[in-house]
Formats: C-alpha cells, structure tokens, sequence
C-alpha cells in the first residue's frame, strides 16, 4: 500500500500527495488516558513518520497526525496537503477553517439526476445510536451547516439497467461524511458506500472493491500565488466506468 502513495508536489512548507483508497489517514485514539493509537495498521501518518521524520514534531497531536491537516475516508482515494513545518500547519489549518481551500469530488451515484447541476443544503449531525452522520434533525441535537455543490458530468447504464450518474462535487463545508450523507440525502447514495448506500448500492460491492468516491483536486493561495493540485483517477474506478454504457441524451 505504501508505494502506492503519490508524491504530486513537494516545497519547504508543504507535501501535495495522492492517497489511495484502503488506506487509513491516522489510526484513532482509542484507548482511554492514552496519547498513542490502538492500532498498527499502516496509515499516512506511519508513512510520514518513516519517510519525513522532520514532520513528526508538526501539528496539533503530531504523535497521532503529524503535518495532517485535514483527512479521508479509509475507502476514498485521491488528494491531500500535508504540513512540513508549524507555521505551515497553522496557515493551512486556518485556511481549511475559514473556507479557502477549494476542494473538488468524483462520485458516482445510483439514479439519474434530474438537472444539471444543484446545492445540497442540509445540516448534519451525529446519529443517535452509532458513529454515522445524518441529515435528520432531533431536538436538542446539535446539527452543523453543510453545503454542497455538485455538477452532472455523465449518465452511464450498468449491466442490470440501473441508471448511474457521474458528478463533480464542491463541499463547501468540511463536516465528516458530508459528501457521503449528503447524497444518501438525496436518494443518490454513492456506489458501494456500505454505510450510508441503500442496499442496490451496496451491491456493486461485487464488481468495485471500494466507494466510488475521488478527492479530485485542491486549490488554494499560498504565498500570493494559486497553487492547484490534482490526483488523477485510480485504475479501479476508470475500469468500473469503462464496464457502463454511457447515456447520452
């Protein structure tokens, strides 16, 4: 899994790599009165820690995420900025917070949409029961604002002549499986989500080993310049979509 992680650019303040799917970003903290993870299983943190040892002081537990800014799902691939020093850390932190960090998605979804292009404007909150996020708001439940914007690239058909639909996503939030929510909001749940897809979606489990969920690109100002970065399709997901017939009306 390590030598799939993609160096896309590097400067003396940050690290632009393209993560692939399967690959955790940090293991949690889980053990009560302890500052070390639970786990041992490899993740970005580790690779940053055995590849840039400079990077080990950086952050706000850097014991835990050392230079993360901000994070992935274990199943979704794509882009990611990693802090190099503090200064840095605390500007991108800053940036992330305040919104001026541009981030764009890929995700497929089961239906067909019915315009172009549109806003998901719905809170989010913890779920009653479970670690899972919902749209569904319960009193004295604190929900956080969440928006995002998506785009119709294309309409595919798979093999059981389900329509499937290709968008381009712009969360303008960062809430925590806000994409993934958001669509399930929807009736549009990304395919093979496990957590939050209807069981038609989960069933793609079959032929896509994972969501069908990309961080596609960053774009932000450093240092009075735009900088953009972009990770290109994994194979899995260009295979998938090579395996549909594309609808054009």
């Amino acid at each position: 899994m390590e030598s799939n992680i993609k160096i896309i650019f590097e400067n003396q303040d940050f690290l632009i790599i393209s993560k692939p799917a399967g690959l955790l970003v940090h293991t949690p903290r889980v053990i009560s009165n302890s500052q070390f993870p639970i786990s041992n299983e490899f993740s970005i943190a580790q690779w940053i820690k055995q590849n840039y040892p400079g990077i080990t002081i950086v952050g706000d537990e850097p014991i835990i995420r050392p230079g993360i800014v901000h994070r992935l799902d274990k199943e979704t691939s794509g882009i990611m900025v990693i802090a190099k020093n503090q200064n840095a850390f605390e500007v991108l932190k800053d940036k992330f917070k305040n919104r001026e960090v541009k981030k764009t998605y890929l995700a497929l979804v089961l239906g067909k949409m019915n315009q172009a292009s549109g806003v998901i404007n719905l809170p989010i909150a913890k779920s009653k029961t479970s670690t899972k996020r919902t749209t569904k708001i319960r009193p004295g439940q604190k929900n956080s604002q969440a928006l995002t914007e998506w785009k119709l690239l294309k309409t595919f058909k798979e093999k059981s002549n389900n329509f499937l639909s290709l968008l381009e996503l712009t969360p303008r939030t960062g809430r925590t499986h806000q994409i993934r929510v958001h669509l399930a909001a929807i009736s549009h749940p990304v395919c093979g989500d496990y957590l939050y897809g209807r069981k038609a979606t989960k069933s793609f489990r079959q032929d896509l080993p994972r969501i069908f969920l990309h961080a596609k690109s960053l774009e932000f100002l450093w240092d009075k310049s735009l900088y953009s970065f972009e990770a290109e399709l994994p194979l899995e997901l260009k295979g998938f979509l090579a395996s549909l017939v594309e609808i054009n009306e």
